[in-house]
């Protein structure tokens, strides 16, 4: 007669294979998860703020273009693009 585990017996009664336990996880594989999570988040926030001030800018160029006056928080993008144009 075979000898035979009792997770064995176990699967085979109930229908389903017990995996054998997994090799512990390497400790770097948590920081190398941090590492993206932290540099997606950043890069997340970086492009938010890009899309806002892009948007800021496009909008009160199209009130320009219709002729209506910038309101009091266009006039902070206002008077840095006079700021920065050449002379």
């Amino acid at each position: 007669m075979v000898q035979s585990s009792a997770s064995e017996m176990a699967s085979g009664i109930l229908g389903y294979v017990i995996p054998p336990p997994s090799a512990p996880a390497r400790e770097t594989d948590a920081l190398e998860t941090g590492i993206i999570i932290k540099w997606a988040i950043l890069a997340t926030l970086f492009f938010i703020f890009v899309a806002w001030f892009l948007g800021g800018y496009l909008h009160a160029k199209s009130r320009l273009r219709k002729g209506k006056p910038l309101l009091a928080y266009h006039r902070v993008r206002a008077i840095l693009s006079w700021a920065l144009q050449p002379y």
